[in-house]
């Protein structure tokens, strides 16, 4: 297993094992910030009582965006080692290639009776671009990664003010601070699809190498 496999494994572990931390802190800071709301509108449940939940409940929501701390620093360091990873990738099917092509152009200007200087020259390339030994080589070639991201438009709920008009209450629209809001986040599904298909593609270049040409 090369360096690059061997990181790219470890930062893809990293951030299955922060995103694990931040569905679970979410779950227990949702299910103490309902526990102390609850407590606060209980008036049977003394001050105290209510106090000590809302604590817990600020607590937990501080550690829950501790953790979103950690998932974006993961995420950043996983995208770093995907695009080396990817980098590197290609520099082995490129070595690769060059290799067997030298293996197969000696071999057809031994058959055809022709100077091997005719390949150093590139005189063969037409010809070896139909190899498809060459173009299985080829085929582990990926797209250097590039962080792609998700376009969101948010705008906050139309909200109501109640006022008096005469002897009667009317609900108005308030229509301020409800501007739509552009926001981006980072593709994660890609990131992942992208480090997925290194692996792939390291070992599948590793058995097309074993291949006898």
């Amino acid at each position: 297993m090369s360096t690059s496999v061997q990181l790219l494994q470890s930062a893809l572990d990293d951030y299955r094992k922060a995103e694990s931390n931040v569905v679970a802190h979410r779950a227990k800071a949702e299910r103490s910030q309902h526990e102390a709301q609850s407590a606060i509108d209980n008036h049977d449940i003394s001050e105290g009582a209510a106090s000590t939940k809302l604590a817990l409940s600020q607590v937990l929501s501080a550690r829950l965006k501790s953790r979103k701390l950690e998932l974006n620093k993961t995420l950043d360091e996983l995208g770093k080692t995907v695009t080396r990873a990817s980098q590197e990738l290609n520099g082995q099917v490129r070595d690769a290639w060059g290799k067997r092509r030298d293996i197969i152009g000696r071999r057809g200007c031994e058959a055809m009776g022709i100077p091997l200087k005719s390949l150093e020259l590139g005189e063969l390339d037409t010809v070896l671009a139909l190899s498809e030994q060459l173009n299985a080589i080829r085929n582990f070639e990926v797209a250097i990664y590039n962080a792609q991201y998700i376009e969101k438009i948010t705008q906050k709920p139309v909200q109501y003010v109640t006022t008096n008009v005469g002897d009667r209450e009317v609900q108005e629209e308030l229509t301020t601070d409800r501007e739509p809001q552009l926001s981006q986040e980072l593709d994660i599904e890609h990131l992942v699809t992208s480090a997925q298909q290194i692996f792939t593609n390291f070992s599948g270049l590793e058995k097309e190498m074993e291949k006898r040409v």
